[in-house]
């Protein structure tokens, strides 16, 4: 049959028919109104899956736009610029689903929250003064040049 009657099967199945009152209703058998219905629904899921794709690649796009706008800046030790790039980071890694788990610890009193490593480096970057924080990164900087020697 044509697509029109497959859309149509799939809108009976929508407002919750029976894939017998559908069958009928289409003049075929239940089985083809069954895999019209199940065809329309993968095709569906494809359309979804790949519009999720295009949004996530498109808001990549503009995370690596505004990292780069502030990478060098971040290198020579703007602090401001720091921070925006690590909050890049932070919006990609949630973007793709890359941060661990948090831990929880359950006691007999009550349940804590166990942060991770990176909310407690964020935390700790917001409480340092912009001097404190150049610091750190003069720092980290060091260490990563040691590594790659």
């Amino acid at each position: 049959m044509n697509k029109e009657s497959r859309i149509k099967a799939l809108e009976l199945w929508q407002a919750g028919n029976n894939y017998s009152f559908i069958a009928s209703e289409l003049s075929v058998a239940v089985s083809t109104a069954s895999r019209w219905i199940k065809s329309e629904l993968e095709s569906l899921q494809k359309i979804e899956i790949y519009s999720i794709l295009v949004r996530r690649d498109l808001e990549n796009q503009r995370l690596n736009t505004i990292q780069a706008s502030f990478w060098e800046k971040m290198l020579s030790g703007d602090t401001r610029a720091a921070r925006i790039t690590l909050d890049c980071i932070d919006r990609r890694i949630d973007l793709y689903g890359l941060a661990m788990p948090k831990e929880h610890a359950i006691t007999v009193q009550s349940t804590d929250v166990q942060p991770s490593r990176w909310d407690l480096v964020r935390e700790q970057t917001k409480r340092l003064s912009d001097d404190e924080l150049q610091e750190k990164i003069d720092q980290y900087m060091k260490e990563m040049v040691t590594i790659n020697e």
